[in-house]
């Protein structure tokens, strides 16, 4: 029982009702002999088809979304959900990205917990960073 709940105390915990989604800053990676960051770090961040389609918007949308660390401060970006392929689609927070990345000094390793605390009159997200 003591262990259980030992575990239970270093878990990244986000209350069951608010929807959200984890995502770790991956590692850099070389490519054609050059250090390549992951866009997380740069241009956007990449979020999943089906949380974005029953909270943000569809294909072929782009939705303005607020974005926001605990402590208050506030960046506006968007979110799009773009076809590729056949049949295939991406979802994005993009479009103010940069900024809160940098405004944040986000770093190879980070993990982000993104949690939606706001779907009307605008998306807000609030961003919790626990650091490498």
């Amino acid at each position: 029982m003591a262990s259980s709940s030992r575990r239970q105390g270093k878990r990244l915990a986000i209350p069951e009702k608010t929807p959200g989604f984890f995502k770790v800053v991956l590692n850099e990676a070389l490519q054609d002999g050059r250090l390549i960051h992951p866009t997380y770090l740069i241009h956007h961040v990449q979020i999943t088809t089906s949380f974005a389609n029953k909270y943000i918007c569809t294909r072929g949308q782009t939705r303005n979304v607020d974005l926001r660390v605990p402590y208050g401060e506030i960046w506006s970006a968007e979110s799009s959900v773009k076809a590729y392929g056949k049949g295939g689609e991406y979802v994005r927070i993009h479009g103010g990205w940069k900024k809160f990345s940098r405004d944040n000094h986000l770093q190879v390793g980070d993990a982000l917990v993104i949690e939606m605390i706001e779907q009307q009159p605008k998306i807000t997200f609030e961003v919790h960073i626990y650091r490498a």
